[in-house]
């Protein structure tokens, strides 16, 4: 690559990044801002990781996969529960919050 378009290829490459570094400060109002907002809650972070152990699904369940289990959290944060726990919360109105089904 001739130097000259190497030069405008990095000079190009610059002005793309300050400008979508202003842009997201612009749009947040500052950097802090835009951090806070893409950062998941503890207890978000908790219930991904059950999940990925688990074998866990959200939507509907895999062809011939039964649920033994749910990701719930009855108020002492996301954890492992019996099925029917899970299907207390999402189809009787239980206290909770259901995340995904476990095989």
């Amino acid at each position: 690559m001739p130097v000259k378009t190497y030069r405008f290829v990095l000079k190009l490459y610059g002005w793309l990044v300050v400008t979508g570094i202003a842009y997201l400060v612009i749009m947040a109002g500052s950097v802090e801002d835009i951090e806070a907002d893409w950062a998941p809650s503890p207890d978000q972070v908790r219930a991904e990781l059950l999940m990925a152990d688990n074998d866990c699904w959200t939507g509907s369940a895999p062809v011939g996969v039964i649920p033994g289990y749910a990701v719930v959290d009855v108020g002492n944060g996301p954890e492992v529960h019996p099925s029917d726990v899970g299907f207390g919360i999402w189809l009787d109105g239980d206290p909770g919050t259901l995340f995904a089904f476990c095989p």
